[in-house]
């Protein structure tokens, strides 16, 4: 009976962990498509592949941190890599790699403290 518990808890964790992970991915798409708009340069959807996967320490605790690596172009023929890191599902880093000979970062967005005083 324990072993069927604990089959199920960890069934539960591992659907859990595929759909925050389809969440965060969906959001790299958006904070990606977004980000190259801004930047005039064109976003290859459907592009948007996970690279990397480790754990953070951040103010609200222990979090996953995904690297994804998409394709731009930037008149349309050639395709460069780009790379944008998520902690959970919030933005932390976006990067049009050595385009132009520089890098472009957003820093995440630090969520307001929301402790009791």
């Amino acid at each position: 009976m324990s072993e069927e518990i604990l089959g199920l808890i960890l069934l539960a964790l591992l659907v859990g962990l595929w759909i925050n992970g389809a969440r965060a991915r969906e959001q790299a798409v958006r904070h990606c498509g977004r980000a190259c708009r801004d930047q005039g340069v064109q976003f290859l959807d459907e592009t948007v592949a996970l690279v990397r996967l480790g754990l953070v320490w951040t103010r609200q605790g222990l979090r996953l941190r995904r690297t994804y690596r998409f394709d731009f172009s930037v008149q349309g023929a050639e395709r460069h890599s780009g790379e944008i890191r998520m902690v959970g599902t919030q933005l932390e880093r976006f990067s049009l790699g050595l385009l132009l000979g520089e890098t472009e970062v957003i820093p995440a967005r630090e969520p307001p403290d929301r402790t009791c005083h």
